[in-house]
């Protein structure tokens, strides 16, 4: 009788890893927020100069041109931003809604 038995090794199967994405989050860079806000404190000073709506504004339009009125548009672009969620690379997307907001804020000023 043959009594050497043949044992078969079995190599685990290596374990799947699935790929690991991680996005860089860009509402923190201060370069967009600051490209945004000029983008839209320029638009705001075009609105105030071409659209009949905006013109009762032209009181405001010295201060808009300065340092505080970046300061301003910052600040009512991120109040826009808590209350809706909406990202700050999508500011652009959502032009007139965003229009509409400022309005009604410097309407109630």
């Amino acid at each position: 009788m043959n009594n050497n038995i043949k044992i078969k090794r079995y190599w685990p199967i290596p374990p799947v890893i699935e790929s690991v994405y991680e996005y860089q989050n860009v509402n923190n860079d201060k370069y967009l927020q600051k490209d945004v806000t000029t983008f839209f404190r320029d638009n705001l000073l075009s609105w105030i100069s071409n659209d009949n709506k905006f013109n009762k504004f032209n009181k405001y339009k010295l201060i808009i041109e300065s340092k505080t009125g970046i300061l301003f548009i910052y600040k009512l672009l991120q109040k826009f931003i808590n209350k809706t969620n909406i990202n700050w690379y999508d500011l652009r997307d959502n032009y007139k809604l965003i229009k509409k907001y400022i309005y009604i804020k410097l309407s109630s000023l």
